[in-house]
């Protein structure tokens, strides 16, 4: 394609098609066929038809040179050579006869003048000659007349042979070669109406051109709201030109699938993921192609975490199941490799069908559902799934109680005991007054006299320092048992167990020194799921920044513990998956996983007095029992399985 002008480089699209397109041609000015070409008279289309032009002829101007010259014989054979090649030029047959007539009157009356000399008086010569001199300026003036009436046709031919040529270059596209033409017509006919309008249409459609030239450049380029530009002043001034209106949709379309991409992930880095989805959603509808792996990726993550949110919050705070469901599964969907996702769509399953057993006051098997998820999130649906689970026990106990089953009764109870909810003394008591009715009555007899003994000192958790208390559902009317650190010795826990175990536990969450606490919790002012461990510096003033978040992985972190030594603190996060132990220093940094499980968990962390060694319970063997490790995460062990592998033992806490 030609083009009138130089294009300027990319950087200044806009510099080469700042000016307005004017309008292609007056009211007045000939209509155009639906071809788009300008159909002026008959005449002038005949005229365009004939090819080629003789006038383009290399003997044309050596023609018209004789003939200024009077030279008719060289005329007329060059006329005739001519002729031969342009048979259907009539201007042609023309121009011989104009030659032939005054050659004609050239060879005859200048010899007989030459050959006859006679003698006459004036008023004789006068009359022999008025009338040939009559005779002569009469032809003569027909044929002036005749010459000029056929140069007159000969250029208004060349006109219109012209202007057609021009149109058809428009018609074309080559803008260039129309506009040289009509204006070099424009210097021979200034101010002609016609030859002004095609010339103006000629400059506007070249202009046009070179826009969507520049427009296809940009798009090339990737600058789609340069392009878009170009393609809306065309569709203005010349609507239905070539395929602009399909670029003008697919740039349209574009620009706003570049838009809702990025709307979606600033909410995504924000952690909004509700609003997130919406964005990456209304994207696949508008175009699914564009960035179709981030945003699968991305949404799925969305999902997830949305997900996480609904099953981290009571139902009083807005919790839904169904819904939370729904996300998990959507996230599968789209990324089936997902493990997260499998995980808590296989937990939220497991909590409806609980519920659903709840609801036919099936308690049995709701507690077989809801003790699973328990056992993976005891904060499921922020601690509500634990209260549900505790009042599955005490029904159950009631039921054994009430048909005289006191050795089940009391297992249900103490199950119920140990549950992470806010008052467990309901169950506490009906455990104490189980144990009574299971405890025989003796047969009165004479007792005999004793001998003096020395009445021995109770045990106190004081006296078992170094020792292991955890919580298990061995025996019956103690829910606390400790063990040495290589797992004998196994027995109930003395009496002061129960309101000290606690205390020594939470005393793990302070620094050595005192001066420092942690704590877990969510983020304030953030819409995300994710709970941290922050660290509480006491020693601050209060008006100084006193709280430091110490983790801010995606997912949950909790239980944490500082070493003895004041330079670690082991912690459970659960942003790889599963539950895990790791470790980190006392400024939040230097992260170390400890354990790795395909899907089993890691919980609950207590340090040795010396630091050396970390305990911590897990679901490894299928049940709950007390593991372990030197503080660098080697030489693991289950310490339950030394004395019994029948019950379930957790929540260690490694005596000072």
């Amino acid at each position: 394609m030609m083009y009138g002008s130089q294009i300027k480089i990319i950087d200044n699209y806009k510099e080469s098609f700042s000016h307005e397109i004017p309008a292609v041609l007056p009211s007045d000015a000939p209509e155009k066929t639906e071809t788009g070409v300008y159909q002026f008279t008959e005449e002038i289309t005949s005229l365009a038809l004939y090819t080629p032009d003789f006038r383009r002829d290399a003997l044309y101007p050596e023609i018209l040179e004789h003939l200024q010259k009077g030279n008719w014989q060289q005329s007329l054979f060059l006329l005739r050579v001519l002729q031969a090649q342009y048979p259907k030029a009539k201007e042609i047959e023309f121009m011989m006869q104009d030659a032939m007539l005054k050659s004609s009157i050239e060879e005859n009356w200048s010899d007989k003048i030459k050959a006859r000399r006679f003698a006459f008086t004036p008023s004789r010569i006068l009359l022999r000659v008025a009338p040939v001199v009559l005779l002569f300026f009469l032809i003569l003036g027909g044929v002036t007349y005749y010459g000029a009436n056929q140069r007159v046709n000969a250029q208004a031919m060349e006109r219109q042979a012209q202007l057609a040529l021009a149109q058809t270059a428009v018609v074309e596209g080559h803008y260039e070669d129309a506009i040289a033409t009509l204006q070099n017509l424009l210097e021979t006919y200034p101010g002609d109406a016609t030859i002004q309008n095609l010339l103006t249409d000629a400059q506007n459609q070249q202009d046009i051109a070179n826009a969507y030239e520049l427009g296809h450049r940009a798009m090339d380029a990737g600058n789609n709201s340069v392009a878009l530009e170009y393609f809306l002043a065309i569709d203005n001034k010349t609507p239905g030109y070539r395929d602009v209106a399909q670029l003008i949709a697919q740039l349209q379309s574009t620009e706003s699938a570049s838009e809702l991409f990025a709307a979606a992930e600033t909410a995504y880095r924000a952690q909004q993921w509700v609003e997130a989805i919406d964005h990456y959603e209304n994207l696949r509808i508008l175009d699914g192609a564009y960035q179709a792996e981030t945003t699968k990726l991305h949404l799925a993550e969305a999902y997830v975490q949305s997900g996480l949110h609904n099953v981290s919050i009571r139902p009083e705070q807005g919790a839904d199941v169904e819904l939370a469901q729904t996300s998990f599964r959507k996230a599968l969907r789209l990324n089936p490799s997902e493990n997260i996702a499998k995980i808590e769509n296989e937990l939220v399953t497991a909590y409806t069908n609980g519920e659903q057993a709840l609801t036919a006051n099936d308690s049995l098997q709701a507690v077989g559902l809801l003790k699973q998820i328990y056992q993976a999130r005891p904060q499921y649906l922020g601690g509500f799934l634990g209260e549900q689970l505790y009042s599955s026990y005490l029904e159950l106990g009631k039921q054994a109680q009430e048909t005289g089953d006191y050795s089940k009764a009391l297992e249900w109870y103490s199950l119920a005991t140990v549950l992470q909810v806010k008052d467990v003394s309901e169950a506490l008591e009906r455990t104490q007054a189980v144990a009574i009715l299971l405890t025989p009555t003796a047969t009165p007899t004479i007792p005999p006299t004793p001998a003096p003994t020395a009445t021995p000192v109770p045990l106190t958790m004081a006296d078992f320092s170094g020792w292991i208390a955890f919580r298990s559902t061995r025996g019956y009317g103690s829910s606390i048992w400790v063990m040495r650190p290589d797992g004998s010795d196994v027995q109930p826990a003395p009496s002061d167990a129960l309101e000290k175990i606690q205390d020594i536990y939470n005393q793990q969450m302070w620094s050595p020194d005192g001066n420092s606490r942690l704590l877990v919790k969510k983020q304030a002012n953030v819409n995300t799921p994710n709970i941290n461990i922050y660290k509480i510096r006491e020693d601050l003033p209060t008006n100084w920044q006193r709280e430091f978040i110490m983790t801010d992985f995606p997912g949950t972190e909790y239980d944490p513990v500082w070493a003895p030594d004041n330079k670690h603190i082991a912690f459970v996060s659960n942003h790889t998956g599963n539950d895990e132990i790791w470790l980190m220093d006392t400024e939040g940094g230097e992260y170390k996983q400890l354990t790795w499980n395909s899907w089993e968990w890691d919980k609950h962390p207590t340090w040795s007095p010396d630091g050396a060694q970390i305990a911590f319970f897990s679901n490894r063997s299928g049940l709950r029992s007390i593991w372990i490790m030197n503080a660098d995460g080697s030489e693991q062990f289950n310490l339950s399985s030394v004395s019994t592998s029948e019950y379930e033992d957790w929540d260690p806490v490694w005596i000072r």
